[in-house]
């Protein structure tokens, strides 16, 4: 990911709030010099810069490399379109150049298995009116709200999720969602 002198490259734009020597995560292609498709950030707000293939994460078999943040932005200036990442969230596009399109992992869990098959997404629910509205007991029984509260939401006909762009209105309805 270097230059070849001292193994570091300067961007001639930055616009991360990180610190230019910020360690973090590459698959071994982008190390390679692959275009980052994928960019994640996690809850503690760790970078990973990755080629986008479907081998990444537990179990995969790419294994990671620490890089420094400028050297991979000095690679791609475009990365900078998602600088202002929040933390738990990602990023994909289909190629260099090409749109992000941003993703909420809180709001995008998707377990199976719960409704007999169906796929379901589980929200964070964070406003204290919903905990008292809906879940009391546990209120009483954790002695506070110091407990994560989800919200199960179920797919239309065609897989959208309420908030998804083109959900169906009458299976948005049936969801009212939970601040």
């Amino acid at each position: 990911m270097g230059d070849g002198t001292n193994g570091h490259k300067h961007a001639t734009r930055f616009e991360f709030t990180a610190a230019r020597n910020t360690a973090v995560f590459v698959c071994s292609r982008v190390r390679d010099g692959a275009p980052v498709l994928f960019v994640s950030r996690d809850r503690d707000g760790d970078w990973q810069f990755l080629c986008g293939g479907n081998e990444h994460g537990d179990g995969g078999t790419d294994g990671a490399s620490l890089a420094c943040l400028e050297c991979v932005v000095a690679g791609d200036l475009t990365l900078n379109d998602v600088s202002d990442l929040c933390s738990n969230w990602t990023a994909e596009r289909p190629g260099v150049g090409g749109a992000w399109r941003r993703h909420d992992r809180g709001e995008d869990f998707i377990v199976l298995g719960i409704l007999e098959g169906y796929p379901v997404r589980l929200r964070e629910v964070r406003s204290p009116d919903s905990y008292r509205e809906h879940v009391g007991y546990a209120l009483w029984f954790n002695q506070g709200y110091d407990f994560a509260l989800q919200q199960v939401l179920w797919p239309d006909r065609d897989g959208r999720f309420p908030g998804d762009p083109d959900a169906d209105p009458a299976t948005t309805a049936l969801q009212l969602r939970l601040p």
